[in-house]
């Protein structure tokens, strides 16, 4: 099989630190465009061979060929406004009611029998015992009033899984938003214009300063934080948009949190700097250099202070940090609040100095108090449970610059490195296994395997004109020559030139709906589904339709997009983006080494595609 990836390395932490009535930075930046959103959504092929570059590009990006033609059964253009089954939330929330009736009674039958069966002066001191247990109760039931706890589950990343955190916010009454968005319009503000492991960490700092301060609104099956916008009392926030450093940071730390003692944690301070004297000043009883600059950083329950030393002559290179300086040569001091938790500048100096990555910049601040853990379940962006070897993640390293697997067998590349088909099967059943058969993780992990395996030996498998392999595991054959007679038949019949055709699509692999067929029917290991529906290509496509919105993702993970000629299937979310992570079989070229067998982004909203989508959520198939 070859190695698989570290996914250890891939962990992404962040920093926190120690103040909340503090004045924060607004780094000054560069402003950037947001990234395009590469949209891959063609499937087949132009009417034309292409004159220039421009013309292929364009071509490309309209190519009509149709499942339909090649499934033989019309789709359904009328798009269905989708209500979610609420009846399993409504059902539990009464046997929470009925559970308080019975705990209610209970502490009746016990204040009657109190009342009548113990002397008064016993009812004096139990009273006064009560009362105190139940004030020690209710403050500690006040500061960790948004969380129930760590679950035994995992979450995001490998970390614990922390239960009761929102993944909403309200900024000042204004629209819900994902709790990622918001942490990029923030991360923007208050460190936007630092560097890559400093962003990490401020970005989880963020998120933890929510959940640690703000205002839960509702339970948590459905709820959000209502939080002000401002530096003094939170926060700043801006709903502009975020340039690609900053969502990149987000991404890499998404739903992380830190947690002292089992409580989030966070504060931080633009900077606290004093000169040698001025500290000398404050804390006698420590040696400082006039060589150096120290930043004050701590905890706010703990009196006396910690020291950031940092060089005159360096310290003078890091974001706003000239500025502070300057206050305190001139006489300025920290003075209140300022102080307690991480400096943002002084993060800053550790990552470009002391090439410290934000698992360090944390422990350097927390002292190595702290634990990172994540406020979503499961792996990289699906928000479920997906927990395989590869990352969901489109711009991977591990699926950049992979050759196309053509006028070669995978059998024949598998052997090579030491393994066979057989092996590389029984490790994509056992996979599924883990995932969950018949579970939409299952099916996910069914596509991402086979992506994931096949870019570890270096290939990508391309797109094939009717190529459908409805059965599980995958073809000794892949790569192979398919023949000609498909390009030259159907595929002429579409009004094409039947030489792209045999370039570039007659090599063993799928088309789009034979690839999403195959990676639902393995995830079920079967043509038999949890919602009693047969897995095949027409009840896939017939499936009941949902329009997309253009802000919120309403594509179940495991679901798929699909237009008149194009269907992919859902993988992952990405709500700072606002893009749907897919799974799919689109038109390749050979020579450019566009599309093929791959992981792709499409906006949640139909806002850059050449044509309509609509989603699928599978409800029917998964049977929930």
């Amino acid at each position: 099989m070859g190695k698989k990836v570290n996914l250890d390395a891939q962990r992404n932490t962040g920093i926190t630190s120690n103040i909340k009535n503090t004045r924060h930075q607004r780094s000054q930046f560069e402003s950037q465009e947001l990234p395009s959103f590469y949209n891959d959504d063609d499937i087949d092929d132009s009417k034309e061979v292409y004159k220039t570059e421009q013309e292929d590009y364009l071509n490309e990006n309209n190519e009509t060929t149709s499942y339909i033609s090649e499934s033989g059964n019309e789709l359904d253009d009328e798009e269905y406004n989708e209500e979610y089954d609420l009846e399993e939330m409504r059902n539990q929330e009464k046997l929470n009611h009925k559970t308080k009736q019975k705990k209610a009674v209970k502490r009746v039958a016990i204040s009657l029998s109190i009342k009548y069966l113990i002397p008064k002066k016993v009812k004096l001191i139990i009273a006064g015992g009560i009362a105190a247990v139940v004030l020690i109760i209710f403050l500690t039931t006040a500061a960790v009033a948004s969380f129930s706890g760590f679950s035994s589950s995992k979450g995001l990343y490998g970390y614990d899984y922390y239960q009761g955190a929102c993944d909403k916010v309200r900024v000042k009454g204004g629209n819900l938003i994902s709790m990622e968005e918001y942490v990029a319009g923030v991360v923007i503000n208050e460190v936007g214009g630092f560097t890559e492991e400093t962003l990490k960490a401020f970005a989880i700092g963020a998120r933890t300063f929510v959940i640690q301060g703000a205002a839960k609104v509702g339970d948590d099956s459905e709820c959000y934080y209502d939080i002000t916008n401002t530096s003094d009392s939170f926060q700043v926030y801006t709903s502009d948009p975020v340039p690609e450093h900053i969502t990149k940071a987000v991404d890499e730390t998404r739903g992380l949190i830190i947690t002292v003692d089992g409580k989030p944690k966070m504060y931080y301070d633009a900077s606290c700097i004093y000169t040698a004297a001025q500290a000398r000043s404050k804390t006698p009883s420590e040696n400082f250099d006039d060589n150096y600059y120290y930043i004050r950083y701590g905890e706010q329950t703990i009196k006396g202070d910690n020291y950031q030393k940092i060089e005159k002559e360096k310290a003078k290179s890091i974001g706003t940090l000239s500025y502070y300086i300057s206050k305190a040569e001139s006489g300025g001091a920290c003075s209140g609040n300022h102080g307690w938790g991480m400096s943002q500048n002084g993060a800053a100096y550790l990552e470009k100095y002391n090439n410290y990555n934000y698992e360090q910049i944390i422990d350097y601040f927390y002292q190595s108090k702290e634990k990172i853990v994540s406020i979503y379940k499961g792996f990289s962006g699906t928000g479920n449970g997906y927990s395989g070897d590869y990352p969901i993640e489109p711009n991977n390293e591990l699926y950049t610059n992979n050759q196309f697997l053509v006028n070669k067998s995978i059998s024949d590349v598998l052997s090579k490195n030491g393994s066979s088909v057989e092996e590389f099967n029984e490790y994509l059943k056992k996979e599924i296994e883990k995932a969950g058969v018949g579970t939409r993780d299952g099916s996910v992990t069914a596509a991402i395997t086979l992506i994931g395996s096949f870019a570890e030996q270096g290939f990508k498998l391309n797109y094939q004109w009717g190529g459908k392999y409805e059965y599980l595991g995958i073809n000794a054959d892949w790569g192979k020559s398919a023949g000609t007679s498909a390009c030259n038949t159907s595929y002429v019949a579409q009004g094409y030139d039947a030489d792209v055709c045999i370039t570039n699509y007659r090599w063993s692999s799928f088309d789009c709906s034979g690839f999403v067929t195959w990676a639902i029917l393995n995830g079920m290991q079967g043509r038999n589904s949890p919602g009693g529906v047969t897995i095949n290509q027409t009840n896939i496509f017939n499936s009941k339709a949902t329009s997309l919105k253009s802000n919120e993702a309403v594509c179940k993970i495991g679901g798929v997009l699909q237009s008149s000629g194009h269907i992919v299937l859902v993988v992952g979310h990405d709500d700072v983006k606002k893009q749907y992570i897919v799974a799919e079989s689109t038109g390749s070229r050979l020579e450019t080494g566009r599309g093929g067998v791959v992981l792709s982004y499409y906006p949640y909203g139909n806002t850059g595609l050449s044509r309509g989508y609509w989603c699928s959520n599978l409800d029917d198939i998964y049977g929930d």
